[in-house]
C-alpha cells in the first residue's frame, strides 16, 4: 500500500476535498500554535503529568515517604492546588518511581526533556515494524503519528501514555506476529498501569489462548515485583488501600473533561460541581446506568467479533475503542490508543469499505481535535458540559465505526 491513499476521498467534487483539506490543515495549524505558544510562556511548568512523578521521585531521594499524603505541599515547588488531594494516592506511582528516582538526578527541564525524547525515539523506531505491518514505508507512517494532536498533547503534558501507547501498539504487533508469550506478558505491565486497557489484549486470547494467558500472569507478576522492590508492602498497601479515594476525587475534578460514557452520562444528570453544571435538572444513578448500558456496548461488541475474521488492526481498533468508552475517565489523549488502528482503517476504506467511505472521513476532523482546544473553550463556556457531550459522542462514533468496518472487512475475506 502507498502512504497517498490515506488521501483518496470519497468526495469527487473539488469544493469538497478542498473544505475537508482546509479543515484538517487548520486544526493542525491551530492546535499546533497553541500548543507553541503555551510551550513559550511556560515551558517547564506545562507538563504537569510529568512533575507529579518527577517530585515524588524527587521528594523519596531526599529521604522523603510515599505514604505521606503531604508531601505534594511539603516539595513546595508550586504545584496546583488540586493536585494535593489526587498525586499522593496515584495507583501507578510505584511502577515509575524507580525511573523517576533516576530522573530526579537532573534538574526538572533536563529530566522532562530525556522523557520527551525517549517516547519520541520509541514511536520513531516503532514505524520500523508497523511498516511490515501496515505494507507502507516507515516515513509514512512516522508523518501521520507525529502529525496527530493526541500524541502532542500527551507530549505536552509529560504524560505516560506516550509511552502507553507505544507499548499497546508493541503487544499488537507481537500478537500480529503470533508472539503470543511475548504479547501477553506486555499486556501484564500495561493492565498493571491502565486496567481498562486489557480490552486491547481480547483479541490475542481467540488465537493464543494459553501462551497469552501465561505471559499475562507472568507480566503482571514481574509488574507486581517491581512495584514491591520500588515502595515496599507498606507503600504498596497504602497506594491499594486508597485507590477508591483517588478515583473519587478524580472523577468529580475532571468530570467536565471526562469524554468516557460515565462522564457524557454525567453531563446530563450530574452530579454538579464547581466545574461542570449538569444539562438536566435532576441527578441520578450514573455508575448504574453506565454499567448496564456498558453491558450492553460489550454484549454487542463481543457478538459481532466472535463471529469475524482475525484482523489485527481492526479487532483491536474495536476492543480499545470499546475501552476508551467503558473507562471510569477518559482523556482526550487516549485516541493515542486508536492511532494505529485508525491509520489501518484509512488505508483500507477505499477498497473494501466504501459504505463507511465518507462517515469516515467527517469524523477525521473530529479525531484530530485535541484538549488544547478543549482547555480553552472549557472557560468560556464553564459550567456547560461541552467537552464531555461531543468527545464523548465521538467516542461512541468511532466504536461504531470499527465495529461496523470489521463486520464488512470480514465479510469480504468469506
Amino acid at each position: 500500500m502507498e502512504c497517498k491513499q490515506i488521501l483518496q476521498f470519497p468526495w469527487q467534487a473539488w469544493w469538497g476535498r478542498t473544505l475537508w483539506i482546509g479543515l484538517v490543515l487548520g486544526l493542525l495549524l491551530g492546535i499546533g500554535l497553541l500548543a507553541v505558544i503555551d510551550i513559550w510562556h511556560h515551558f517547564p511548568a506545562h507538563a504537569i503529568d510529568f512533575a507529579q512523578h518527577y517530585f515524588l521521585g524527587y521528594w523519596v531521594n531526599h529521604g522523603g515517604r510515599v505514604t505521606d499524603p503531604l508531601w505534594p505541599r511539603r516539595v513546595n515547588v508550586g504545584l496546583p492546588a488540586w493536585m494535593n488531594s489526587i498525586i499522593p494516592y496515584l495507583p501507578y506511582q510505584p511502577l515509575l518511581l524507580p525511573v523517576m528516582r533516576l530522573l530526579a538526578l537532573f534538574p526538572y527541564s533536563v529530566a522532562l526533556l530525556i522523557w520527551l525524547g525517549g517516547a519520541s525515539l520509541f514511536w520513531w523506531w516503532l514505524a520500523i515494524p508497523l511498516s511490515r505491518s501496515l505494507r507502507v514505508s516507515p516515513w509514512c507512517i512516522r508523518f501521520v503519528i507525529f502529525f496527530f494532536p493526541s500524541l502532542w498533547f500527551a507530549l505536552y503534558l509529560g504524560n505516560l501514555d506516550a509511552y502507553l501507547a507505544g507499548l499497546v501498539t508493541g503487544a499488537a504487533l507481537l500478537r500480529h506476529n503470533k508472539r503470543w508469550w511475548w504479547s501477553g506478558f506486555l499486556w501484564g505491565w500495561i493492565g498493571a498501569f491502565k486496567p481498562f486497557l486489557l480490552f486491547g489484549m481480547i483479541p490475542a486470547l481467540r488465537q493464543g489462548r494459553l501462551h497469552t494467558l501465561l505471559g499475562l500472569l507472568l507480566g503482571g507478576l514481574s509488574a507486581f515485583g517491581w512495584a514491591l522492590w520500588a515502595v515496599g508492602p507498606e507503600g504498596l498497601h497504602f497506594f491499594l488501600l486508597n485507590v477508591p479515594l483517588y478515583s473519587r476525587h478524580t472523577f468529580l475534578r475532571f468530570l467536565s473533561t471526562n469524554t468516557s460514557l460515565t462522564g457524557w452520562l454525567a453531563a446530563w444528570i450530574g452530579p454538579t460541581t464547581p466545574y461542570m453544571q449538569p444539562l438536566l435538572p435532576f441527578q441520578g444513578p450514573i455508575f448504574l446506568f453506565a454499567l448496564g448500558v456498558g453491558c450492553i456496548l460489550f454484549g454487542v461488541t463481543f457478538w459481532i467479533w466472535k463471529d469475524s475474521k482475525p484482523l489485527t488492526w481492526l479487532d483491536e481498533g474495536l476492543w480499545l475503542s470499546l475501552a476508551l468508552l467503558l473507562s471510569p475517565i477518559s482523556w482526550t489523549q487516549y485516541r493515542i490508543y486508536l492511532l494505529i488502528p485508525a491509520l489501518h482503517l484509512t488505508l483500507i476504506m477505499r477498497y473494501y469499505l466504501r459504505p463507511l467511505h465518507k462517515i469516515w472521513y467527517s469524523l477525521l476532523p473530529l479525531f484530530l481535535t485535541d484538549f488544547l482546544w478543549g482547555r480553552f473553550i472549557v472557560y468560556i463556556v464553564e459550567p456547560y458540559p461541552v467537552i464531555p457531550l461531543v468527545l464523548g459522542t465521538l467516542n461512541f462514533l468511532l466504536w461504531m465505526v470499527f465495529l461496523l468496518a470489521l463486520s464488512l472487512q470480514s465479510k469480504h475475506l468469506l
